[in-house]
């Protein structure tokens, strides 16, 4: 079965180990605050109906085995939202500044190997974000919300010459998606 990180405690920070930095989930607030405010005041594009997905880092399985590789979050997602487990996306809502964290939903049988499975609202006071919802109703809640334009990650890291991974779910196609907006403005920060 494949390795996760579990909700330490449930404690609202982020800390690799009892005897490290306890960085407080504000500084992850912030980073959103600032970054919906940069992408208001940067861009032309409508706030109304417009959000920004990103998408986690995903378990990576070594060879064909059951057993992954250490789980590292994908930086943007991380430095966005905290969040230390794999298969997760984060939603920011530029008219609100509303942030949304969607999880994967595991099937009750996981907690054999998990332990206790985290309820939404475990999730959403851990990450301390405005909403928390399951991976699998990504356009449903998108479309509830009346979202009309994505804006999703892509470029080119300018030291590894690596592509950022850009957002994608089941139902995207729904959407407008604008690929070109959010990276640079990410990345001043």
């Amino acid at each position: 079965m494949a390795e996760t990180t579990h909700l330490n405690g449930l404690e609202s920070c982020f800390q690799r180990g009892d005897h490290t930095l306890k960085v407080p989930m504000s500084l992850f607030q912030n980073n959103r605050k600032r970054l919906v405010s940069r992408i208001k005041s940067n861009t032309k594009i409508p706030t109304i109906s417009t959000f920004i997905i990103l998408e986690g880092g995903v378990e990576i399985p070594f060879n064909d085995t059951d057993i992954c590789w250490p789980f590292r979050q994908e930086s943007f997602f991380q430095w966005c939202f905290g969040v230390e487990e794999p298969g997760c996306y984060g939603a920011l809502d530029l008219a609100t500044g509303k942030s949304i964290l969607f999880v994967p939903r595991l099937p009750p049988e996981y907690a054999i190997w998990e332990g206790k499975l985290y309820s939404l609202e475990d999730f959403r006071k851990r990450y301390v974000v405005d909403e928390t919802y399951y991976t699998d109703e990504i356009a449903k809640v998108l479309k509830s919300k009346q979202a009309d334009l994505l804006l999703t990650l892509c470029g080119q890291n300018s030291d590894s010459g690596l592509q950022a991974k850009e957002a994608t779910f089941d139902g995207i196609n729904q959407f407008k998606v604008d690929n070109k907006i959010l990276y640079p403005e990410i990345c001043e920060w």
